[in-house]
């Protein structure tokens, strides 16, 4: 869409143009952002061919607009969003960096980590990773790319605070950890993010922050990543 929407502008589709045309104006108002995700939902549904792209495009602006907005109208941008909302990450896999020590290989990644399975490691909490060292990850493979919209991250109970500062990060290719999307602001025993956009790839990537020296062991209980269809 960066690239489109600029051609878009220039097409002879006047729909198309003077839609193209009001986004390249950046609007930043809630309310505009609003009224832009409205119009390119009404297109989407009065161009059944191109009902897919146009609608996701729609949705990209409802969250964008449900940051900026309060009441009524940011119940409605996320209503539009969570409507469309999937649990993507529910047949994933996931890879995780090597198992440095001991305690690594004695407690093993869970499948639990993505399912419905309430399966986990539990010594005086639950957790169903546990990885150590400040290169420590995860990464999952959604088996397609999806436009991410949302990220809930259940962090294990006790020591919660070995999470803080742990990044995100979204990409299309195994080979790069892509676009950083999130930080975790503090060890909350859960986060449920909504992205200030959507984020589209394949594998989403979590971290531990590699900028802290103090306490580096990684275990997390639940991830769940939703995207829109």
């Amino acid at each position: 869409w960066d690239v489109g929407v600029p051609m878009l502008a220039l097409g002879s589709d006047a729909e198309l143009a003077e839609l193209a045309t009001t986004e390249l104006a950046q609007p930043t108002a809630g309310s505009a952002q609003l009224a832009l995700a409205d119009r390119w939902l009404e297109l989407a549904e009065q161009r059944k061919t191109d009902a897919k792209p146009l609608r996701r495009h729609a949705l990209d602006w409802y969250l964008r607009a449900s940051h900026k907005l309060e009441g009524l109208p940011q119940r409605k941008a996320l209503t539009k969003v969570a409507d469309a909302e999937k649990w993507v990450s529910k047949d994933a896999t996931y890879t995780t960096s090597p198992l440095n020590s001991e305690d690594d290989r004695r407690y093993p990644p869970l499948p639990s980590l993505l399912t419905e399975s309430e399966k986990y490691h539990d010594i005086d909490s639950k957790f169903a990773m546990h990885l150590t060292g400040v290169n420590a990850y995860v990464t999952v493979d959604l088996k397609r790319e999806v436009p991410i919209s949302r990220l809930l991250i259940y962090n294990r109970t006790s020591t919660p605070h070995r999470a803080r500062g742990m990044i995100v990060y979204v990409s299309s290719s195994p080979q790069h950890r892509g676009e950083a999307i999130w930080r975790a602001p503090d060890g909350a025993e859960q986060w449920d993010v909504r992205l200030p956009k959507l984020a589209v790839g394949r594998f989403v990537t979590i971290a531990f922050d590699p900028t802290r020296t103090d306490d580096a062991i990684f275990h997390l209980r639940k991830v769940k990543i939703y995207g829109v269809e």
